[in-house]
């Protein structure tokens, strides 16, 4: 069926007309027209309207079509749809709507519980808030289920993910295995300070060595292991006083509890893992990687460091040996790239020393660590040359100490070199989930909220290992900007209530269809209006 515009009139003042004709073929095949009815002089209808009027009436009875009135319909408000999308995929991969049904269960709670946990990480991941702005946030969400969720909903959510933190973390193991099959040979360990704006200690908020300056807030400890694939397997908090090597035989007990293997490698700082800390992750039959502070070493040990001519090169860059070091191995290496580094970072430092000396004499503000290139005087101190020179001649050289007997000296220089992974995610709970500073001084509020960040950045660590497995290499803040590019538009019109989303086209196409995400149509959601 089409409309048919034919002409009359005279040549000088034509006059055309508008029919509405059926097509269809007759008996022997051949194209017929029908004349359904003469819908009169087309300038006298488009003065009138009536084709308007008459589109928009007949768009109420079309499946596929959408009539929009430019005068009248107007487009409503757009939601995040994108980082939605991705999340729910993958929290059923990691099979967490069921862990939180069964959850549920042990609770006479009549809230949703996967729902309201659900809330809370996808701001994390998109938008970190408050738990009391995430109620107004969650406006940008169009959910039923989310926009249901009140404010107490969140706290108690809390509560309960603070009391059944070791069975989370033991189906996110499980989680893990099935999605990727890692061999857990390799654990990476190290901690982080988390501060509150607060001065008051209890239990478990404590003064003490803030690896971010915050000398005038209490803090707690936190200790993160993290496998080869930079997938978080647990945690532990520790009160904000706690000596870091004091951490590791509550990492060890729980490394044997929770992940029931016997043979695993411990990598992890040098400022963490003490000699006696070493003896004691023996004594439980782990092996470990270590930096060592070379210079720090026993000195009839030094000539043979330094020795460089004894060093084998691997590139261009690179070079290493291996020494006894009182029944362990010492993997040595030399970098002249990292020399300059070292070079250009001590001059740097002397610069500074330098100008604190014009101002302070005495060295009260110079930092401890600085004194080893002085010279102590009773009245004042100066810049020592000869431990200077001491100093250069340790440029470029570093060096791991393992009691691991299998692997090469190439692959203990490499293993310890992805201990910045652990690093980096530090990092990301930190800048990117703004795990800090917490802002509840309950202890059970606190560990509550401690694992909702970390459900999170399990979350986000599944999603980016899911996309990297399909030679997708994205960070974090870029899957999140290319997903929430991805929205839902509300528009209203004819009778209609129609949610419609954006395209999905490109990098977004790809990332949800690795994740997993069926591509919704683009009409999602459609409802009459009287």
């Amino acid at each position: 069926m089409f409309i048919r515009r034919t002409k009359g009139g005279s040549k000088e003042k034509p006059v055309y007309y508008l029919q509405l004709v059926h097509s269809y073929r007759d008996c022997n095949g051949k194209p017929r027209h029908k004349i359904i009815c003469n819908l009169g002089r087309e300038e006298e209808l488009l003065n009138k309207a009536v084709f308007d009027d008459l589109v928009k009436k007949f768009s109420r009875f079309a499946k596929n079509v959408l009539v929009f009135d430019k005068e009248r319909d107007k487009v409503g408000k757009t939601y995040l749809f994108g980082g939605l999308l991705a999340v729910e995929a993958v929290w059923k991969k990691a099979g967490l709507d069921k862990i939180f049904e069964g959850v549920k269960k042990k609770y006479k709670i009549e809230f949703d519980l996967d729902s309201t946990v659900k809330l809370m990480i996808l701001n994390r991941l998109i938008q970190p808030k408050s738990k009391l702005s995430i109620m107004k946030w969650k406006e940008k969400i169009k959910d039923e289920k989310l926009s249901n969720i009140k404010l107490q909903y969140l706290y108690r959510a809390l509560d309960i993910l603070a009391e059944h933190k070791g069975m989370l973390e033991e189906q996110l193991l499980q989680s893990t295995y099935r999605l990727f099959k890692p061999s857990v040979k390799l654990l990476f360990y190290d901690l982080t300070t988390i501060y509150f704006e607060s001065q008051r200690e209890d239990v478990l908020r404590k003064f003490g060595y803030s690896k971010e300056n915050k000398t005038d807030c209490v803090q707690i400890v936190l200790a993160l292991t993290v496998n080869e694939d930079n997938i978080p397997l647990g945690y532990e908090i520790f009160p904000g006083n706690t000596f870091e090597g004091k951490t590791v035989k509550v990492m060890l007990s729980e490394i044997r509890q929770k992940f029931q293997i016997e043979k695993v490698i411990i990598v992890g700082d040098k400022g963490i893992l003490s000699r006696e800390v070493l003896k004691e992750i023996e004594e439980n039959g782990y092996e470990y990687i270590v930096a060592s502070k070379l210079s720090s070493l026993p000195q009839k040990y030094h000539e043979e460091i330094l020795n460089k001519a004894s060093y084998r090169a691997i590139n261009e860059d690179l070079s290493i040996k291996e020494i006894q070091l009182e029944g362990r191995r010492l993997v040595l290496g030399f970098s002249e790239e990292r020399a300059q580094r070292d070079s250009l970072m001590r001059q740097r430092i002397l610069q500074k020393i330098q100008k604190k000396l014009e101002t302070d004499p005495k060295g009260l503000a110079i930092k401890p660590a600085y004194r080893k290139y002085l010279s102590l005087g009773e009245m004042e101190i100066g810049i020592d040359m000869e431990k200077i020179n001491t100093q250069m001649g340790w440029d470029g050289h570093f060096g791991f100490i393992t009691n691991n007997k299998e692997i090469t000296s190439e692959q203990v220089i490499g293993t310890y070199k992805m201990l910045w992974q652990i690093e980096e995610s530090f990092r990301t709970l930190k800048s990117t989930l703004d795990i800090r500073p917490v802002y509840h001084w309950s202890e059970r509020r606190i560990r509550g909220h401690i694992m909702m960040c970390f459900l999170s950045f399990y979350l986000m660590r599944v999603m980016q290992k899911i996309l990297q497995d399909c030679c997708i290499e994205l960070s974090h803040e870029e899957i999140m900007d290319n997903l929430n590019e991805i929205r839902l538009i509300e528009m209203q019109t004819e009778g209609r209530k129609i949610l419609m989303r954006t395209e999905i086209e490109g990098i977004n196409n790809k990332i949800l269809r690795v994740l997993g995400v069926k591509i919704p149509s683009f009409i999602v959601r459609e409802d009459v209006v009287e």
